[in-house]
């Protein structure tokens, strides 16, 4: 912590006098090291790195060094920490104001995954799952984030057949396909595994001792996708 904190410091202090390319390259360093203790469970570092994404997104560093255009992933990932934060005004400044600096190949279905993650967090479940339903992203890592939306709203519509399949499916597709790293695979399984669990205590008898090990599990565990909607439904249970 007390390093990123003097790094971060020292960057908005002298980035006036850097050069552009050591703009983006020096908030792309912060923003990693910002993602691996969000994973990991530091949930201090999900708010540290939606700050520094709206740092970067206010300099205009989004676009990277040359080109004119904000990398889509880096555009859904600002999208995600905001959901985690339960900042659905971010989510609406982005669609609105950011969607012109998205490449015209990917600018319409990144869009649309956007809306459809706003729409989950203003629980209109139907009109997200119309929006995940109408995609089919080309890149590999796009189709396995795409199915852990379609989880979400599957648990939160109570379609639990349909989302024991999803699970399944999911974890194979993670399994066989080698194009995503293991550090990413491991992530989105997790999210997988724990959420499996979940509803197995939903539509099970599972007491509560049963739910404070899952609640601790997901909590502690290394790397795992959506934890703060997971620790939101293992919460649930407990009602």
């Amino acid at each position: 912590h007390e390093f990123y904190h003097k790094a971060i410091v020292l960057f908005k202090k002298n980035f006036e006098k850097l050069e552009r390319s050591d703009r983006f390259i020096i908030g792309i360093m912060l923003g990693t090291y910002c993602s691996k203790r969000d994973l990991s469970g530091d949930r201090d570092f999900t708010r540290e790195h939606f700050n520094l994404y709206n740092f970067l997104l206010s300099r205009k560093i989004f676009s990277g060094i040359y080109g004119e255009f904000i990398p889509h992933q880096i555009y859904n990932d600002y999208a995600n920490k905001a959901a985690a934060l339960k900042e659905t005004g971010a989510i609406e400044n982005l669609i609105n104001n950011y969607a012109d600096m998205l490449h015209p190949d990917v600018r319409d279905k990144t869009q649309m995954r956007c809306r459809a993650l706003l729409l989950i967090m203003k629980k209109d479940y139907g009109g997200a799952i119309e929006l995940l339903k109408s995609l089919n992203p080309a890149d590999v890592k796009d189709k396995a984030e795409l199915k852990i939306l379609l989880a979400v709203v599957y648990y939160e519509l109570g379609y639990i057949e349909n989302l024991l399949d999803l699970i399944e499916t999911s974890k194979k597709f993670l399994f066989e396909n080698r194009k995503i790293s293991d550090d990413r695979r491991n992530v989105m399984l997790g999210f997988f595994t724990a959420l499996k669990k979940i509803v197995q205590l939903k539509i099970g008898t599972a007491d509560g001792y049963e739910i404070e090990n899952l609640e601790k599990s997901i909590g502690s565990q290394k790397y795992v996708s959506f934890r703060f909607w997971l620790l939101e439904k293992t919460g649930e249970l407990k009602s």
